[in-house]
């Protein structure tokens, strides 16, 4: 219940993040689960990128939208998302 309730309180406005976003974080954004993100990353669709340790995945805000602006669909429904 703990992890719904921090899912629920993500922010869907990619401005309001960091540099660094999680998988949870980039699926807050684009309004699908936390497993599709995690399978573009390993299809290479959506840049990933791993911590140090290689344990940790994240994905850079700039990697992000660059993904978005190469994904009209998913960018139109990101901002209509924002919209709201």
């Amino acid at each position: 219940a703990q992890e719904e309730d921090a899912m629920a309180q993500r922010p869907d406005d990619l401005d309001s993040y960091g540099t660094v976003m999680s998988p949870e974080d980039v699926a807050s954004v684009l309004g699908v689960s936390t497993p599709t993100v995690r399978t573009w990353i390993n299809q290479g669709v959506l840049p990933g990128r791993r911590m140090a340790g290689g344990r940790r995945l994240f994905v850079l805000k700039q990697d992000l939208r660059q993904f978005l602006e190469s994904q009209p669909l998913l960018a139109e429904e990101t901002s209509t998302v924002e919209n709201h």
